[in-house]
């Protein structure tokens, strides 16, 4: 019965996530150091996120400025994708 539970968590974890291009985010706050600044991290550590922001920090990126992150995302090749 946990397993199952479990499972429909995970599930449900992935159906939706907010993925955030780094270079996308970037472009619209003026660079990568402005980013990190934004988000309250050292600005090294976004070298080691790949192409996309960890959905965590995307999060947080769009829970602290919404309304420009609804518009990089229409702006952007990213957004919300079934995973």
């Amino acid at each position: 019965m946990l397993m199952q539970k479990q499972r429909k968590l995970c599930f449900m974890k992935t159906q939706n996530t907010l993925n955030i291009r780094v270079n996308d985010a970037a472009r619209y706050f003026g660079s990568k150091a402005e980013l990190a600044r934004r988000l309250g991290i050292n600005p090294q550590a976004l070298t080691g996120w790949g192409e996309y922001m960890p959905e965590l920090r995307a999060y947080k990126l769009r829970d602290l400025y919404p309304d420009e992150v609804k518009f990089m995302l229409a702006q952007s090749s990213s957004g919300i994708k079934a995973a």
